[in-house]
């Protein structure tokens, strides 16, 4: 971003983050997050994850 003189997109950068984390969340995950959807994620609604 600084050599090409562009500003950052926040929102992609943000929902990039979000995408990553949670495939790395369900490809690792043990037994308590094996039903983590991305619904729950994008909510972070722990509850249901049990957490």
């Amino acid at each position: 971003m600084v050599f090409r003189n562009k500003q950052p997109n926040f929102e992609r950068i943000k929902e990039e983050i979000k995408s990553y984390g949670f495939l790395w969340t369900r490809n690792r995950a043990n037994y308590y997050f094996s039903s983590l959807t991305w619904d729950d994620w994008c909510n972070f609604e722990l509850g249901s994850m049990g957490v």
